[in-house]
């Protein structure tokens, strides 16, 4: 029984340090990178959106954030590449400013549990 003890504490400081890494230490700035989204997500902008957010998982910032203000419209392939940016290991994404037609997409998709989706810039880097 001890044993399952000593794991137990060690998994929570594996977390502790997995949070520390995620979101950096007091006193260090966060470095973030924001990206705008093509007014489409769809399967004809597919290579601008992948170009977009090449860019955006090459920069050196630990936090890529993506704008959605000019976004009307996303189809299946377009949250296919949303998700595979949100995968990333090295990077955290957030998306802001997302429409509520998109929103209820991403929320009966239930892709919002992957990616945290904030109403302005300022929320999403308050959050940090």
């Amino acid at each position: 029984m001890p044993v399952f003890k000593y794991i137990r504490y060690g998994v929570k400081i594996w977390l502790w340090f997995c949070r520390k890494l995620r979101h950096g230490y007091p006193g260090v700035s966060l470095s973030y990178t924001v990206l705008h989204v093509p007014s489409r997500l769809d399967h004809q902008s597919l290579d601008q959106a992948r170009e977009i957010f090449e860019e955006g998982l090459a920069s050196e910032s630990s936090l890529l954030i993506l704008n959605f203000d000019q976004c009307d419209f996303m189809d299946s392939s377009g949250l296919g590449m949303l998700v595979h940016t949100a995968v990333s290991p090295s990077k955290e994404v957030r998306l802001v400013e997302v429409k509520p037609r998109l929103r209820n997409i991403l929320r009966l998709t239930q892709v919002d549990r992957i990616l945290r989706v904030f109403s302005t810039l300022d929320n999403a880097l308050a959050s940090a």
